[in-house]
């Protein structure tokens, strides 16, 4: 699942309330994405840089033994058997 964007948070707070979201997510073995926008009129500031940053502390400190940090493509070569099987109801075809 991917999080709401950080132009969305307006501080910390509302990376904090995100954490319940995580947790769930976290504990079904699902994907978190954390995307972040660099432009400095939305999140690359002072005050969404600091907001961001502490979010992705907090994560680490609750589930950092259950965290990766994959690329997508990393995502998808880890798991491509696994999705195509699922999604073909278990034939590796598509047609």
């Amino acid at each position: 699942m991917t999080l709401p964007p950080d132009t969305s948070l307006d501080d910390s707070s509302g990376y904090a309330s995100l954490m319940v979201l995580v947790d769930d997510i976290v504990d079904r073995g699902g994907v978190v994405v954390v995307t972040l926008h660099p432009q400095p009129h939305q999140s690359a500031n002072e005050r969404g840089l600091g907001g961001f940053f502490d979010f992705l502390q907090a994560v680490v400190l609750r589930h950092g033994d259950a965290l990766w940090h994959a690329t997508p493509r990393e995502i998808v070569e880890r798991y491509a058997d696994a999705m195509t099987a699922r999604a073909w109801g278990g034939a590796n075809r598509c047609c």
